[in-house]
């Protein structure tokens, strides 16, 4: 595994020990899950930083696919499921979102038909999301907690760690699962992000966002954001028929 690599998984497993210690504080964040979030003998699940195989995020990406926080408690892991298209020797790839059956079955199913709607088809929108590097901007399971709840040093450590990410892949495309107040979009807007067009509704109260992120003097990526697909409420088909309206790397 590449240096890059050994070294984000480490600021991940810090990432997961402040979460451990901020969420023991009493009563400060009293809608968090009680169990413990942090890493260590007996908990190997907590810290989830790749949706792919790691050595893909050491390298320059066409495009990037970022959620909030991954699920799926310490205790009960996502299982592969071996009858998915990735396993096929053909395929050479490999995303969670494709090749791991989730509890949560409508929202990876939500994901995948965005990649659908995006690009045109759904063979190809599958095969272009198993190809791109997938992760989320808290790198370690919350069993399903809100994100408006994460504890404030974590969030602000998590966005700085995504953004690191971000600028060693300079992909061409971002495309965000989430776009609200505690989201990869709030995040990235420190590292920047700017709207580009004025948000289209597609959902009651959601809305799909577009912009630029401004790596350096030679370096933007387009930016798509839709409301969290986590939400039921967002599962609109709306928002396909305004990605199928656009045309990204």
């Amino acid at each position: 595994m590449s240096d890059f690599i050994d070294h984000m998984q480490c600021k991940a497993e810090r990432i997961a020990k402040l979460m451990e210690a901020e969420t023991r504080k009493s009563n400060r964040y009293c809608n968090w899950d009680a169990w413990p979030h942090g890493c260590g003998p007996g908990k190997p699940n907590n810290i989830k930083p790749w949706y792919n195989n790691p050595e893909v995020f050491a390298k320059p990406a066409k495009r990037a696919f970022i959620g909030i926080m991954p699920g799926g408690e310490p205790d009960n892991p996502d299982i592969t499921t071996i009858g998915h298209p990735c396993k096929a020797p053909e395929w050479h790839m490999y995303n969670l979102w494709i090749c791991e059956d989730w509890e949560f079955k409508e929202h990876q199913e939500w994901v995948l038909k965005a990649f659908e709607a995006l690009y045109d088809g759904s063979d190809e929108g599958i095969r272009i999301l198993l190809e791109t590097p997938s992760f989320n901007i808290c790198p370690i399971r919350t069993g399903g907690s809100d994100a408006e709840h994460m504890p404030p040093k974590v969030w602000d450590q998590s966005a700085h760690w995504a953004k690191k990410v971000l600028y060693r892949m300079r992909p061409k495309t971002i495309i965000m699962d989430g776009n609200g107040q505690t989201s990869p979009w709030s995040a990235m807007k420190k590292f920047g992000l700017r709207c580009t067009h004025e948000p289209v509704e597609v959902a009651p109260n959601g809305f799909l966002k577009q912009g630029v992120m401004q790596f350096d003097d030679r370096h933007t990526a387009q930016v798509i954001a839709f409301p969290s697909l986590a939400r039921r409420q967002f599962r609109d088909p709306r928002l396909l028929d305004e990605l199928s309206k656009l045309n990204p790397i």
